[in-house]
C-alpha cells in the first residue's frame, strides 16, 4: 500500500529485487529507495530498483537515478519491457555487478515524453493487448474498472475541491492518471493530466473545466469499453 509497508517487509525478509511505484501516500518510491539504501543492510544498498511511474516525461529517469533507484520503467508497463528489465538485473545481481546501479551514467530502460495534448486518440488497444493479449472480454474489464475508477475520482475531486484541499486532488488525479495509462486510455490520460496540473498550481478557475474535460473523456471510453463484447 505504502513505501512504509514496503520498507517494513524489506526488514522481514530480504529480495532479490525492488519494483516500486514513485507516487505512495506515507513514504513514497523515493523515500523508500532512500531508506532501503541507507538503512537496509549491505543487501538494501546493492539490491536493484525499478521505479515504475506515471509521470513519464524527460528528467523523471534522471530524478530517479538521483534518488538511489538502478532503473526506470514507464506506465502503463509492457510485458516486454518488464521482461527485459527484469533479464538486465537478475543478470547483474548474478554477475556481482549491481555495485553500478546507482550510477547516472545506467541509461535507463524508458525516458519517454509526455503524451501531446493534442492527441487526439480515444483509446490505444495496444497497450492492453500487450498485457492481456487480445481477448476482448478482457480488455473491456479492465476498460470497465478504468471507466467506474474515474467517475469516483471525480466524485472525491470534486468534493476535494469544495474543501480547496488541492494536495488530496491532485492526489486523486494522479492515482486516475495512471490507472488511465495502464490501459491504453489515451484522451482520458491527458486530460487528468492538465487536471493535476491545475490542482497543483490551485489555478480554481481551470478546475471546473478540467473536470469536465474529464468526465467528457470518460463518456468516449465508456461508449468504447460498451460496444465490446462482455
Amino acid at each position: 500500500p505504502d513505501g512504509k509497508a514496503a520498507f517494513a517487509a524489506w526488514r522481514r525478509k530480504s529480495y532479490g529485487l525492488v519494483i516500486t511505484d514513485c507516487h505512495m501516500p506515507v513514504m513514497d518510491g523515493y523515500q523508500f529507495t532512500q531508506a532501503l539504501r541507507t538503512e537496509g543492510g549491505n543487501a538494501g544498498a546493492s539490491v536493484p530498483i525499478i521505479a515504475v511511474t506515471a509521470n513519464a516525461m524527460h528528467g523523471e529517469a534522471q530524478r530517479c537515478l538521483n534518488a538511489g533507484m538502478s532503473d526506470y520503467l514507464a506506465k502503463p508497463v509492457e510485458r516486454r519491457a518488464l521482461a527485459a528489465i527484469l533479464q538486465k538485473w537478475m543478470a547483474a545481481q548474478r554477475d556481482d555487478d549491481a555495485a553500478n546501479a546507482g550510477s547516472v551514467s545506467n541509461v535507463p530502460t524508458q525516458d519517454r515524453a509526455p503524451p501531446s495534448p493534442d492527441d487526439t486518440d480515444i483509446f490505444d488497444p495496444s497497450v492492453l493487448q500487450d498485457v492481456v493479449g487480445e481477448d476482448p472480454e478482457a480488455i473491456r474489464s479492465y476498460l470497465d474498472r478504468v471507466v467506474n475508477a474515474t467517475a469516483q475520482a471525480i466524485e472525491d475531486i470534486d468534493h476535494l475541491m469544495k474543501e480547496s484541499d488541492f494536495k488530496g486532488m491532485v492526489a486523486a488525479a494522479h492515482k486516475a492518471k495512471s490507472a488511465a495509462r495502464s490501459v491504453g486510455a489515451v484522451r482520458l490520460a491527458i486530460m487528468l493530466q492538465a487536471l493535476e496540473e491545475s490542482a497543483k498550481e490551485e489555478a480554481e478557475s481551470h478546475l471546473k473545466p478540467a473536470i469536465e474535460a474529464v468526465a467528457g473523456a470518460r463518456t468516449e471510453l465508456k461508449s468504447i469499453a460498451a460496444a465490446m463484447p462482455s
